[in-house]
């Protein structure tokens, strides 16, 4: 026997004997195929794990292909005794290369190693009883292990050393079904398992494949995407901040810091109810600041009602503000009427010119405010309002309370949080921009081309406007509607305006800041209107150059 083993292990094809399921000799060219892992002969399950169907076609006499590492071997029994059967290896090589089936078989097996080794989801293959047969790269780098430590051995160790968790492999097995998992590896990768039965013709599960996939970078990708949804959010939220923002400069034009601090101020008193007391002289635009916080605040979808204290009579004033039922007084009219606390209910009540209302109304208002009700002349029903109330003086309400022409308790309760618009003169910055608007909102009404020349503008910088805003409107409406020609000159100035006002005048660095910023806006509109720069530079007679510098300029606006 010692000879024939020897003649055995020289050839170049596997040699093995197999007896009631058990090895009982290998020659050396089978033996080399695992690397001495196998040095004593065992059951042929053990020895040959991934090939499942090999011992029920040994048992049969068929032939059969077996994968063994890289190689595959055409394997048949080639006789039987009572010392067992004895099977061939012949390696896919010695086979005849001219055979077509032979030739597609080894395209087969090419591919096959190919796609499994290069798939880059994990696949894991294991028998019917549980034991690991094939482990691709992209299981090895999902699970982060080394499939010669598992191949052969039981898939619950697996999960006994920690590289999976939960196991699916024995749950196919038993419920001979699909199954489905997130498992977490050891090193706290997130990992889709699903795993399939494959059966035999009596309907045993002969193998199970299992597909992972890393879920790790899925997930953080998923992660990305949240965030970027978020910022995307945010982005939009901001968007609609900046529409917002630009709505608002359409009720205020401004370029001043003193004026920027009022709209900060404004805006952030728009999100509360507290009632406002803004004070400023005549014609800085106090009902426009009260508007804006209106618009801007949680009543904007309220009414916005606006009563002069000052231009009604005090007799007719009260049934203004309270209303009044049928025939409560004589003159009334007939069916009654709602007052103006009425008409604000769910929004805002602009009381302009506070400082004017008689002292027995500052009585009944400050009830209304204390008790948010009130009752009509010439009725007894209690009518219940909600209204948020801003108030609005050119008066000094403190000398008033100190000389006791108005009362104490009402100035405190008005005046929660007070806000002061400076006057015009304080703030030269904003007559250019606003004399632009004016002026584009008269061109627009009209269908004017109306500007002003340099030396108008100097003289607009120049005087003190002492009734504000107002003034500097009326100025501008009178100047275009009577002027003969576009532009708009000197001569057409009334003549108060074109005296200097002394400590009234603005500082020259304001001035100069202001004209530069008219410069600027004329040039831009010229270039719109006209259609090039070289249009704009020949009508206003500069070059070019300066054209495109101020162009430049005109990119940081001065105004809003």
């Amino acid at each position: 026997m010692t000879e024939v083993s020897s003649i055995l292990d020289r050839l170049p094809i596997g040699v093995m004997s197999v007896r009631d399921g058990a090895i009982a000799f290998m020659n050396y060219t089978l033996r080399s195929l695992f690397d001495g892992a196998y040095a004593s002969l065992g059951e042929l399950a053990e020895v040959f794990p991934g090939t499942a169907g090999l011992a029920d076609a040994l048992e049969r006499g068929e032939p059969v292909w077996v994968s063994i590492g890289d190689a595959v071997f055409y394997v048949d029994v080639t006789g039987r005794g009572q010392d067992g059967d004895i099977a061939v290896f012949v390696p896919l090589s010695y086979m005849d290369p001219k055979d077509p089936q032979l030739r597609e078989l080894r395209e087969l097996h090419t591919d096959f190693q190919e796609i499994f080794h290069n798939c880059f989801d994990g696949i894991y293959v294991a028998d019917g009883s549980g034991r690991s047969l094939w482990l691709n790269e992209g299981f090895e780098r999902a699970y982060g292990l080394d499939a010669r430590d598992f191949i052969g051995r039981d898939a619950r160790e697996l999960e006994r050393l920690g590289y999976i968790k939960p196991l699916i492999t024995w749950k196919v097995i038993t419920t001979k079904q699909r199954q489905s998992a997130v498992q977490r590896t050891k090193a706290g990768k997130s990992v889709l398992a699903t795993g399939i039965p494959l059966f035999d013709e009596r309907g045993n599960v002969r193998k199970v494949i299992i597909n992972s996939r890393d879920l790790t970078e899925l997930v953080a990708l998923q992660q990305r995407l949240s965030e970027a949804e978020a910022d995307l959010a945010r982005t939009r939220s901001e968007l609609a901040q900046l529409r917002s923002e630009s709505q608002r400069v359409d009720l205020v034009t401004w370029s001043s810091a003193a004026m920027q601090a009022v709209i900060d101020l404004g805006l952030r008193l728009a999100r509360v109810d507290t009632t406002l007391l803004i004070q400023g002289e005549s014609g800085v635009g106090k009902d426009v600041i009260a508007r804006l916080i209106h618009n801007e605040g949680t009543r904007q979808d309220g009414p916005f009602v606006k009563i002069n204290c000052g231009a009604i009579p005090a007799e007719l004033l009260e049934s203004e503000l309270f209303g009044y039922e049928r025939g409560a007084f004589t003159g009334a009219r007939k069916e009654g009427k709602a007052g103006l606390f009425e008409a604000a209910h769910g929004g805002t009540l602009f009381l302009d010119e506070i400082g004017e209302m008689p002292a027995p109304l500052q009585v009944k208002l400050l009830q209304v405010l204390q008790d948010r009700a009130f009752t009509r002349l010439g009725s007894t029903r209690t009518v219940n309002v909600d209204f948020r109330l801003i108030a609005a003086t050119n008066r000094d309400l403190r000398s008033m309370v100190r000389e006791r022409t108005f009362r104490e308790d009402l100035f405190y309760r008005l005046s929660v949080v007070p806000i002061h618009i400076p006057p015009l003169r304080e703030r030269p910055e904003d007559v250019v921009p606003l004399t632009h608007r004016f002026l584009q909102e008269i061109n627009e009404r009209y269908g004017f081309a109306r500007r002003f020349s340099g030396a108008v503008m100097d003289r607009l910088l120049r005087y003190a406007w002492p009734g504000n805003v107002r003034e500097l409107r009326n100025i501008i409406e009178r100047l275009a509607v009577t002027a003969h020609e576009d532009e708009i000159g000197l001569e057409t100035l009334p003549s108060d305006i074109l005296v200097e006002n002394g400590p009234h005048a603005p500082s020259n660095k304001p001035l100069k800041a202001a004209m530069r910023s008219h410069e600027v806006e004329t040039v831009r509109a010229a270039v719109e209107r006209l259609g090039s720069i070289g249009r704009a530079a020949a009508h206003l007679g500069i070059s070019e150059s300066t054209v495109k510098r101020r162009l430049r300029e005109g990119r940081s606006p001065v105004s809003h």
